[in-house]
């Protein structure tokens, strides 16, 4: 078989090629944005045409302060309209969200939570994957690490510091969502995202995705009512008992 030369228009600053991927014999580019705002059919057009099929597409946070804390430009506006792009140009895309990162706040996760939540309602994004457990690593020299180093929240190895949150209520959530909602959910969306490409698949991420954004933020507003270790350890024995995700 002969070698087949792909020639790449020439690259914004904004996207970067990851790779060729094959599906069912048909190889295909895939590709990433560095944020929303380069997602634009001047970039993408090309690239699409010379066989670009899927990005992944870092939106990162639904909120200004969060965007801010993040480092990134762009808005909720902005992210709506780059996914709004890529379904209009038939481009896939996979989304990626840091929701508990040091700086962030339970009312900005209440609102991350809000905003992906529509986002599902208002377009065809299904987030294919868990991304809510994943560590938050700060990287030194970035923008947080001088912001955490400036408020004294890192400790531990200059080059893998760890860090303390700056709303403690963050690291309640995140325990109780390790501790009771991950184990419930996480084998549900690995499951299901191996039939993404059916119907049924699809409507069945899109329950999952909507049961689990409804599931945090009952938690967090009880967190933001204050309520005892205990309410909040039993309500946890209650979802793990039922261990159905669409019943809630």
């Amino acid at each position: 078989m002969g070698r087949v030369a792909l020639i790449i228009p020439q690259q914004d600053d904004g996207f970067r090629l990851t790779g060729v991927k094959e599906y069912l014999g048909v190889c295909y580019l895939a590709g990433a944005l560095r944020a929303a705002e380069h997602a634009t059919a001047e970039l993408l057009i090309p690239l699409r045409d010379v066989g670009l099929r899927t990005v992944f597409l870092g939106l990162e946070s639904g909120s200004r302060t969060g965007l801010r804390n993040l480092g990134r430009t762009g808005s909720e506006r902005i992210s709506r309209q780059a996914i709004k792009t890529l379904e209009r140009l038939v481009i896939g895309y996979q989304i990626g969200f840091i929701m508990y990162h040091p700086m962030a706040t339970l009312e900005e996760i209440r609102i991350d939570l809000t905003f992906l939540r529509s986002l599902i309602d208002d377009t065809h994004c299904l987030i294919d994957s868990y991304p809510f457990d994943r560590d938050y690593h700060v990287l030194p020299g970035t923008v947080m690490a001088a912001e955490l180093q400036d408020r004294k929240m890192l400790y531990g190895d200059p080059l893998t510091p760890s860090f303390r949150e700056y709303d403690k209520r963050t690291r309640i959530l995140r325990n109780f969502s390790r501790k009771f909602i991950d184990p419930v959910f996480r084998p549900q969306f690995k499951e299901t995202t191996t039939v993404l490409a059916t119907d049924e698949g699809r409507r069945r991420l899109r329950s999952l995705h909507l049961a689990h954004f409804d599931l945090l933020e009952q938690v967090a507003s009880m967190i933001a009512a204050d309520v005892s270790p205990q309410k909040l350890e039993h309500f946890g024995s209650e979802i793990a008992a039922k261990n159905a995700p669409c019943s809630y």
